[in-house]
């Protein structure tokens, strides 16, 4: 096949000058189906579904000037879940794998490719064709014949061109003050631990129309006022603020379509020299967030992401200095305390939703923010999934403490990722009144476990 060259989108360019193999910037999204995956089946969909997701079917080509991506004829690593490692992809291979364990089927992706968005879209391609040869019997003769889930696949342009400020300069548009930055012992061996709850969406809703809040702005809230409460006097000594970095998709702000990353991370601030209670911070997210969400705050961070790489001398610098660049203003720039991404709510198509009974989102965790949240909800529960490297847990302790003492009932799993983990698999609900006995002896998790 001709090989066809696309540049990478505004965003994607950032990933493979700050990825490191410690920290791969690889995060995975996970399906849990009603049975057992069947490899054989999965290697089928992954076959079949490819050629339509021009965004994904390409390997990384790092050239004089920029990284490239060339599409390929390779088919993707499928394998079992062995290891709890998350493996960084070859320069020049292809930059996402399939994984399974048990009913769950991962998607491990590379940034620089695309965003939740553009994951969650091919993921679901790929299962509606899975459940078509696995659930033949269960599906109607209609829902066989038919391809699902290829809408605007083959859409790959890069919407942040519109949106560059040719003018402008980045360091202003983007210039932000240092936030608080979380230091202490990393996990042994660069183990990560994943504490994932399972908390009753109806229960969180309850809690959210109490404030007057979304799903969104209450768990901003509880994060930082979690951060707030076991890091306050080191933020006061280091004079810098508590930061939540939050990406938001552009899609529908400015209704553009395309498969590859097109979103921006706004954040909400918490002084830690100010004395908070929970009902006044949720107060002070809400504001944040109505005046960070408007069209002129996104587009004015999307002008500061582009603008850099439209001046000339970004353009004709070689690569070595193009990612030193990036390195540095990332460094100066880029770092929050803390970074919650909320997927929403998902939505298969009503044709599978009986096979679907789960999904799970791990981020990957830095250097400078070992601590990331994911968030996305199905059916009537939501999945906080909560990464840190930290050998301290006690903020994902508190986390969890909050949402129970709003009233909200949950499951708590604890995994690790790298290393070797316990496999003893308990599970409980957790109230208000149990939390606070059992938050010193959380069991440990697979993570692939139902």
């Amino acid at each position: 096949m001709g090989r066809k060259m696309m540049k990478l989108d505004s965003s994607g360019n950032l990933y493979p000058a700050i990825a490191t193999r410690e920290y791969p910037q690889i995060y995975r999204i996970s399906i849990a189906l009603v049975t057992p995956v069947l490899p054989a089946l999965l290697k089928q969909a992954v076959k079949e579904t490819l050629p339509a997701f021009p965004a994904f079917h390409v390997c990384l080509k790092r050239e004089r000037f920029w990284y490239y991506l060339e599409n390929s004829d390779k088919l993707p690593e499928i394998t079992r879940q062995k290891d709890k490692g998350i493996r960084p992809f070859p320069e020049k291979g292809l930059q996402f794998r399939f994984l399974y364990e048990k009913n769950w089927i991962h998607l491990e992706t590379f940034h620089a490719l695309t965003d939740g968005t553009g994951a969650i879209h091919f993921l679901h391609a790929v299962c509606y064709r899975y459940c078509q040869l696995a659930y033949r019997g269960l599906l109607s003769r209609d829902v066989l014949e038919k391809r699902y889930g290829l809408e605007g696949a083959e859409n790959i342009r890069d919407a942040y061109q519109s949106f560059g400020t040719k003018s402008g300069r980045p360091w202003k548009l983007l210039k932000k003050s240092p936030a608080f930055r979380i230091c202490g012992k990393k996990q042994p061996q660069g183990n990560v631990v994943v504490y994932t709850g399972q908390l009753s969406l109806t229960e969180l809703k309850e809690a959210c129309r109490k404030y007057h809040a979304t799903v969104c702005e209450l768990l901003t809230a509880i994060s930082l006022y979690a951060l707030w409460q076991e890091y306050r006097e080191k933020a006061v000594q280091s004079r810098r603020r508590f930061r939540v970095a939050i990406p938001v998709n552009l899609r529908p702000f400015f209704q553009k379509k395309t498969e590859k990353n097109f979103f921006t991370c706004i954040p909400i601030e918490a002084d830690p020299e100010e004395y908070y209670t929970l009902e006044r911070l949720i107060g002070e997210v809400k504001r944040q967030f109505s005046d960070k969400c408007s069209e002129n705050y996104l587009r004015s961070q999307v002008a500061g992401q582009v603008t850099g790489q439209q001046s000339l001398v970004s353009r004709y610098a070689p690569v070595v200095l193009k990612n030193w660049f990036l390195k540095t203003m990332y460094r100066y720039n880029g770092y929050s305390t803390m970074v919650l991404s909320n997927l929403g709510k998902m939505q298969p198509r009503k044709e599978f939703a009986s096979c679907i009974i789960g999904y799970r989102c791990v981020l990957p965790v830095t250097g400078r923010e070992p601590v990331k949240i994911a968030v996305c909800s199905y059916r009537d529960t939501i999945e906080l999934t909560v990464t840190s490297n930290l050998a301290e847990e006690k903020l994902q302790e508190t986390v969890f403490g909050l949402c129970a003492r709003l009233g909200i009932s949950m499951e708590i799993q604890k995994t690790g990722i790298g290393g070797e983990w316990p496999a003893e698999k308990k599970s409980g609900l957790i109230n208000q009144k149990q939390f606070s006995n059992r938050r010193k002896t959380f069991p440990c998790y697979s993570l692939l476990s139902n």
